[in-house]
């Protein structure tokens, strides 16, 4: 029994008995051969490594040329930040996703307590916090305790959602959300 992967049982002229018309004449060379069918396998320099002949990575040549900078840049995609000291590939002043200022604010007055405009703009401690302190002031609400934190993050939230309303876009700390990406009017 034969190894069908193994390029000694299959010297490069013989067939298997089934002999199928190809496209190319009889030209074509046998897989796993030394020989390769591209044209650009012969040509460049080789790289160490477990790659193709004739492929190149970028990344890894400029690297070895000593040059870091060249090679793969990383991709932006919309919704991210730009990474500092790469040119982003959008316009300036333009942003994909923008959060609402009218959204947050009115977030921030009406559901304040439980934080959700701060998990909206993306400050996730603060809204944990005050989403934590609602509960806690809740279920201490029978010891009157409770009356007095559930009240302080209520005028909290209320506070907050009222400058989120009134701040300039692009203001720091209203304006924005928590990339720092300016809030839509």
């Amino acid at each position: 029994m034969s190894n069908a992967y193994d390029p000694a049982a299959h010297p490069q002229g013989m067939s298997s008995g089934y002999s199928a018309p190809s496209a190319d004449g009889g030209r074509a060379v046998a897989p796993y051969s030394s020989q390769s069918p591209y044209a650009s396998a012969a040509s460049g320099p080789q790289q160490p490594g477990f790659q193709q002949p004739g492929f190149q990575q970028p990344a890894q040549a400029a690297y070895a040329q000593g040059q870091p900078g060249q090679g793969y840049q990383q991709a932006y995609y919309p919704g991210t930040a730009p990474v500092p000291g790469q040119g982003g590939y959008q316009q300036p002043g333009a942003y994909y996703d923008q959060k609402s200022k009218v959204a947050a604010g009115l977030l921030g007055i009406f559901l304040g307590t439980l934080g959700v405009h701060n998990f909206y703009l993306g400050y996730t401690g603060k809204a944990v916090g005050q989403l934590v302190g609602t509960i806690v002031g809740v279920l201490l609400w029978i010891l009157l305790i409770g009356v007095f934190i559930f009240l302080g993050i209520w005028i909290w939230a209320l506070i907050e959602g009222i400058l989120i309303l009134c701040a300039q876009p692009g203001s720091r700390p209203w304006g924005v959300d928590a990339r720092g990406v300016p809030l839509s009017s």
